[in-house]
């Protein structure tokens, strides 16, 4: 999954949706999901880990959850929401 659908959701509110379907990742574990920047940042920023250079995709999110056993016989539906306030 190269990106995700966006929503607005409420004021102050972003919502990511992304959606494994019968046909995708079969076989694999699922255990955990992330958010990642799209790596256009001109120059790395002080947060980042040493070694992370400009263009560097970034995690920005990330949620660790119980063992999945994908297989074609069920869709995993990742929803996330992201509050910003002043």
């Amino acid at each position: 999954m190269l990106d995700v659908n966006k929503v607005t959701g409420v004021p102050g509110e972003l919502q990511f949706i992304a959606t494994l379907g019968a046909a995708d990742a079969n076989g694999a574990t699922l255990q955990e999901a992330g958010l990642f920047t799209r790596g256009s940042a001109p120059v790395p920023t002080p947060s980042d880990p040493p070694g992370t250079g400009p263009g560097d995709v970034r995690l920005f999110a990330r949620q660790i959850h119980p063992q999945v056993p994908k297989t074609s016989a069920i869709s995993v539906e990742y929803d996330w929401r992201i509050g910003f306030s002043a």
